[in-house]
């Protein structure tokens, strides 16, 4: 099974991403850049992607690694 990779700016980006990736049966791989997680915060985008990937059941990665300092990705909790 192949998995798109797709970039978002903001939550409804999220949405729209994860509803077309259901009707498509596609799973997913989610990727902010550094700029979009200067106006979500990562505990947000976490949260959007979990409640997400239950409703529409459907597997679902993060991915982060665009990120130049760990602090950028920790919980800030």
């Amino acid at each position: 099974m192949r998995y798109l990779h797709l970039t978002f700016i903001n939550a409804e980006t999220i949405q729209a991403i994860l509803e077309v990736c259901s009707e498509m049966r596609s799973p997913v791989i989610l990727a902010g850049t550094p700029g979009t997680f200067k106006h979500i915060a990562l505990e947000e985008i976490y949260a959007l992607c979990s409640a997400y990937a239950t409703t529409y059941d459907m597997p679902l990665a993060l991915h982060l690694d665009h990120h130049e300092s760990l602090d950028d990705i920790r919980p800030q909790g």
